[in-house]
Order: structure tokens, then C-alpha cells, then sequence
């Protein structure tokens, strides 16, 4: 069994059941599994949707049969074979550190187009998630995924430094979504976060903070190392300015716990920080938890911007101050790059950036 992303097209389009059975029913056509389906949990992660939905689409494929369904056991697949033979010339590997549920909007919204866009092209996805464990270990799922699969290139989501190194030396086409480390040679697409924080941390001075901080995770990635330089730089940039400028650079693990505890010290501190940039989505909405629960309000008392966007953001009381990028953009960008590489077996090793707008929003204030 291997898990594969299948992508279901716009919600807009026939409902979200009958979109999941035509994309199971392709998989199945091409051979992507033998006997039976994958549980579902797998197939609800790799489609995107809940149980409820994927039981009216496996309803559907029953009903067409595609497959049987057996109670307490997996859904057994009626042999079925595409038109014109099946033979899958060009297979893409979408390799994470995370699922995808956890990745920025833009990142999702962006494989979501490109899982259309690739099945439209007559082409074929596989995907894996890397465990966040030793470089070894690191190194041999992705041997192990690309050997399987014969991928003809990889689109890497917010992958390590380890595993975009692995792709480089191996000379395999590879796009990285994200920012490639600044001694890789890969082409990358990311939002400019490097510049979003060098105006996020002068959004902050202009309005007379004097002490800053930036909440970033510590998962070695180059968006992230992006976003500290930019952040120290628009620090750096405004030295004219009277009275001395904290800057604190916030490094949290992948738990809750470990963001509470970090915070709890950078409070501690003196001066403590009476404005935030903050990473990342569930971040966001922790660290304003976390204010409210110590009795600081936003922006009464911290002011808050946060480096990424969500639709959510928005339609907060009061509305939250972030970086935003028109609805698509990055997924054209996507499609068009990988579909590139696909055919033409290379992109130039350098990065495209797209430059987000600031929503101002209402969390930050003016002090005195």
C-alpha cells in the first residue's frame, strides 16, 4: 500500500463525496494499490476529508463496482483498468515534514491547485511525510519513498535542511515550496517573509515600541532563518531612533507546553515586550490565548502581528494584523513550476518570491 495525495478539485465544483470517488476510482484504475483500499484514516488525510464524506464516496464507488465493502474490513477493489493502458510516465513526489493540515493556508490552498492541475495533465502524485527524527532516519525515508515510487521529480513543503541537501547531491529535479537554505542550490517558491518581518518589526518601532520580540519555531527551517534576519535587520535599520531598541528572537519546539514555558520567561524579562511577531497560524492563536490568560489584552497592553495568514485573522474581534497574499497567487505560481519541471527535467536554482501585503488590522497601538 502506498499513500497517495489525491487531490479533489474546488468546492465549488460537484459535491466534496462525488469529487473523493472519481479521484479513488482513477487510483484505483491505475494500480496505485492491490486487494484493497487503505484504512480510513489514511484516505481521509491523503483526500482531505472526513469519514462521513469518504463513506458516501466509497458508497458510490460500490455502487459503480469499483469496490466491495465488508463490514470491519477494508474496501476490496474489483479489478478495474483505465483506458489505453495506465503506465505512469511522470510521477511527482510531494514530500513534508508535517501533514499539510498544519502548513500555512497558502501552502495547503497551493498543493490543493497543484494536485488538480497534475491529475488534469495526465500525470500522477505520491506523497510522504518525514518524521521530525535523526538525520539518518531522515535520509532513509526519502531514499526509501524515491526508490519505490521512481519519482521523476519532488515538490518539497517545509522540509529540513537534511532532506533539500539529499535531493541537491543526488542531482534529483526537485522544487522546494518554502525557501531553500541559502548553500542549496534548489529552486524554491515562498512568500517573502524576510521582507515581511524587516516592515512587521519597523510597524512596530513607528509606533514607538521599544522592545520586540519574534516568536518563531525552532525547526531549522529557511523561511524561518528568513524571517529572524529580516526581523533583526528592520530592527538594525531604524538605530537612529532615541532610546535603545530590545529585540528578542523567541524559539519554541513543536508543543503548546514548550511555547508557554518560552513565553512565560520572555514576559519575565526586562523590559518584557510590548509587541509580537508571530509565526505560523496555531502559534498565533495560542500566544493571544496565553495573553489573555495572564490578563494582558491585545493590543491594550502587547500589540501583535502575525507573519502568515489565515481567513480566521480577519474575522477576530479585534481583527489581527498580518501578511496576506491574493487568493491563488501562489497556487498559479505552483502549478505552473512544477509542471515545468515535470517536462522539461530542470528549473534554474533560484528562488521566486511573492511579496505579501500588510492587512493592518486592529492589534497594534501607538504608546506615548
Amino acid at each position: 500500500m502506498r499513500g497517495s495525495p489525491l487531490k479533489l478539485e474546488s468546492l465549488t465544483r460537484p459535491s466534496l463525496s462525488a469529487q473523493a470517488a472519481v479521484v479513488v476510482d482513477r487510483a484505483i484504475r491505475e494500480g496505485r494499490w492491490l486487494g484493497s483500499l487503505p484504512a480510513e484514516r489514511q484516505l481521509c488525510a491523503q483526500l482531505g476529508i472526513s469519514r462521513p464524506t469518504l463513506r458516501v464516496a466509497l458508497r458510490l464507488l460500490e455502487r459503480d463496482k469499483a469496490i466491495e465493502i465488508h463490514h470491519g474490513r477494508r474496501p476490496r477493489i474489483i479489478t478495474r483498468q483505465l483506458r489505453h493502458g495506465s503506465s505512469r510516465t511522470h510521477l511527482i513526489g510531494l514530500i513534508t515534514m508535517e501533514p499539510l493540515s498544519l502548513t500555512t493556508k497558502y501552502a495547503l490552498d497551493g498543493v490543493g491547485d497543484l494536485r488538480v492541475q497534475v491529475a488534469e495533465s495526465g500525470y500522477s502524485m505520491e506523497s510522504l511525510v518525514v518524521p521530525p527524527a535523526s538525520k539518518q532516519a531522515q535520509r532513509r525515508s526519502v531514499e526509501r519513498f524515491v526508490r519505490q515510487n521512481r519519482i521523476s521529480c519532488g515538490v518539497l513543503v517545509s522540509v529540513s535542511r537534511e532532506v533539500q541537501l539529499w535531493f541537491a547531491q543526488r542531482s534529483i529535479p526537485a522544487l522546494v515550496l518554502g525557501s531553500s537554505h541559502c548553500d542549496i542550490e534548489l529552486p524554491s517558491l515562498d512568500i517573502d517573509h524576510r521582507g515581511s518581518c524587516r516592515h512587521a518589526a519597523g510597524v512596530f518601532l513607528a509606533r514607538n515600541h521599544r522592545c520586540l520580540a519574534l516568536v518563531v519555531g525552532n525547526y531549522g527551517l529557511a523561511g524561518d532563518l528568513a524571517s529572524e534576519e529580516g526581523f533583526l535587520e528592520g530592527v538594525r535599520g531604524h538605530s537612529a531612533l532615541q532610546g535603545a531598541v530590545h529585540a528578542h528572537v523567541l524559539k519554541y519546539e513543536r508543543s503548546g507546553r514548550d511555547l508557554r514555558a518560552k513565553l512565560d520567561a520572555l514576559l519575565r524579562s526586562s523590559p518584557p515586550p510590548t509587541a509580537l511577531l508571530v509565526t505560523y497560524i496555531w502559534p498565533v492563536l495560542a500566544v493571544h490565548i496565553y495573553l489573555l490568560r495572564q490578563g494582558l489584552s491585545v493590543p491594550g497592553n502587547v500589540s501583535l502581528i502575525a507573519r502568515d495568514q489565515d481567513i480566521l485573522f480577519e474575522e477576530f474581534d479585534p481583527p489581527i494584523s498580518h501578511y496576506r497574499i491574493g487568493k491563488n497567487v501562489l497556487a498559479g505560481h505552483l502549478s505552473r513550476l512544477v509542471l515545468k519541471l515535470v517536462r522539461e527535467g530542470r528549473l534554474a536554482p533560484e528562488p521566486t518570491l511573492i511579496v505579501p501585503e500588510y492587512f493592518e488590522g486592529a492589534t497594534v497601538r501607538a504608546l506615548p
